[in-house]
């Protein structure tokens, strides 16, 4: 791995759960099945700026909370296993993730945010790689944050 080599400013960062919940149409709790390498973002009006890689990542649905994504969906990520954005590291197969979902025009999917994917252990807890108010929720918590947070977005839907 060589880490992060780009920065951003995300739109959407800094949203709590309930915020991400109200916005986005799916969350799921997902395992990552297959990473391929995808068309590269390169900037026309300026040839001479290095492509960005992006990544086509196949995920397995564990459990749709809000929305439904079917039983497989792709997500869109910018970067590649050696350069990533900060706070938007590579995935791994085998791992799962809750995520907070939107849908491109390419039927892609996007995470809202660095806050919208957080990494599940196998006792149930998650992690985030900022440090945003996502982060600030779940290290108030004590249990299981899956079942926290999925208290938070079906509370949301009624």
């Amino acid at each position: 791995m060589t880490g992060p080599i780009w920065q951003a400013n995300w739109v959407y960062g800094g949203e709590s759960v309930r915020q991400m919940s109200k916005a986005t149409a799916v969350v799921v709790s997902a395992t990552v099945e297959k990473i391929e390498s995808g068309q590269p973002l390169t900037t026309p009006s300026a040839p001479d700026v290095q492509p960005i890689p992006t990544q086509k990542i196949t995920f397995k649905t564990i459990k749709a909370i809000k929305g439904d994504p079917g039983p497989t969906f792709e997500l869109f990520k910018n970067g590649s296993q050696t350069q990533w954005i900060e706070e938007d590291s590579p995935y791994a197969i085998g791992e799962t993730y809750l995520l907070f979902l939107e849908k491109r025009e390419d039927g892609l999917y996007l995470t809202r945010s660095p806050d919208g994917r957080m990494k599940v252990d196998a006792a149930g807890g998650l992690s985030v790689q900022s440090e945003g108010a996502v982060k600030k929720e779940l290290t108030a918590r004590a249990g299981d944050d899956v079942v926290a947070i999925e208290a938070i977005v079906k509370g949301e839907n009624k």
